[in-house]
Parts: structure tokens; C-alpha cells; sequence
């Protein structure tokens, strides 16, 4: 029987319009950087053509560094010393995504 009301509401065109809307998550607004390299975005992307992409993006230029990855951590380590050094950025946020591949 459970079923069959499920089957009746899902097709009752006045249920549908009353109700409610499905709640949407809290959006999170990003407070803008004031200096370059000072907050970073960290993603893995892929796998595409069987390689995966680490992607940094400086939220303050929005410039983009591709890296084509193994998913090794001391792989990852390496490309992040290596920007590090190389745009003097000492004391920045870096944001990564929450999922197991994540920094």
C-alpha cells in the first residue's frame, strides 16, 4: 500500500505544486584577497586520456597553475614547494574540497 500512495502523490499534479521546495545549501561568501598567492584553490581533475590534473588557482589574479599528477602525496608536495618558492607566497590559505583526494 505504501507504494501505491507513493505512485498516487508522485503523480498528483496539486501535490506536487503545495510542496514544499527542497532545501538548498548555505552559500559561503569568500571575503576578496587583498594581495596576490595570499588564498589559494586546490583541485584534482580526472582522470581525462588516463591522466589526472592537479589545478591551483590564486583567488586574488585568478590565474591558473596545471600540473599534469600521479596522486602521489610527495608528488603533490613537490608542485606546492615549488610554487611556493616561486611566488615568494609564505603565509597564504590554501582551500582544498573535501573527498579523500584533497591536500
Amino acid at each position: 500500500m505504501d507504494k501505491e500512495i507513493k505512485t498516487w502523490v508522485a503523480t498528483c499534479t496539486p501535490c506536487q505544486e503545495s510542496r514544499p521546495a527542497p532545501r538548498t545549501a548555505p552559500t559561503h561568501e569568500w571575503e576578496s584577497p587583498k594581495t596576490p598567492w595570499s588564498r589559494i584553490h586546490i583541485y584534482f581533475a580526472g582522470p581525462c586520456q588516463g591522466h589526472t590534473f592537479l589545478i591551483i588557482v590564486d583567488a586574488y589574479s585568478k590565474l591558473l597553475k596545471v600540473s599534469i599528477m600521479t596522486l602521489t602525496m610527495t608528488e603533490t608536495i613537490r608542485v606546492l614547494r615549488k610554487l611556493f618558492a616561486t611566488t615568494q607566497m609564505w603565509l597564504c590559505q590554501i582551500m582544498a574540497p573535501s573527498s579523500p583526494e584533497s591536500i
